[in-house]
């Protein structure tokens, strides 16, 4: 899928890649818990453009988001950095799941979310995939005003 789509410069990927791979080395797995808020939006607007490149909003739906089963916190982490066409898309697509984005039943969501007609489904996908690069460049801008991380990367 990515390959159709522009991506994030290496840069930023970079950046965004230092600062995880920075709270990896810190708390020696993933360990919510000890996140700030601030690490939380960057984990969590990443962690779900990572899997959206890897698979679609369909993909995304199959594997609940840390700490966010029904998207609500990434839908708000994007909103934080100012990727608003991120955010306005997960927001459509969540808002499209009849039974809504729920945890307790990973299957229904999937399937409902397949369920929904493809032009809306691939529409959806484009705007999640053409936001890619917005979405980097905001976590950029974030972390560098916020202070987290290297980022003289």
């Amino acid at each position: 899928m990515a390959g159709r789509f522009p991506s994030a410069s290496r840069r930023d990927e970079e950046v965004i890649d230092g600062v995880l791979g920075g709270l990896e080395r810190r708390d020696g797995k993933r360990v919510y818990d000890r996140y700030t808020p601030d690490e939380l939006v960057v984990l969590l607007a990443w962690v779900c453009v990572q899997v959206v490149q890897n698979g679609g909003l369909q993909f995304l739906f199959e594997h609940p988001m840390p700490r966010d089963e029904d998207y609500s916190r990434t839908i708000d982490a994007f909103d934080q950095i100012g990727a608003a066409d991120a955010a306005g898309v997960l927001r459509e697509a969540v808002s499209r799941i009849p039974s809504g984005a729920q945890p307790s039943d990973a299957h229904r969501r999937v399937a409902e979310f397949a369920g929904l007609p493809i032009d809306l489904r691939e529409r959806l996908d484009h705007a999640m995939l053409v936001a890619i690069p917005e979405v980097a460049r905001c976590l950029v801008e974030f972390i560098r005003a916020r202070n987290l991380g290297s980022t003289e990367i």
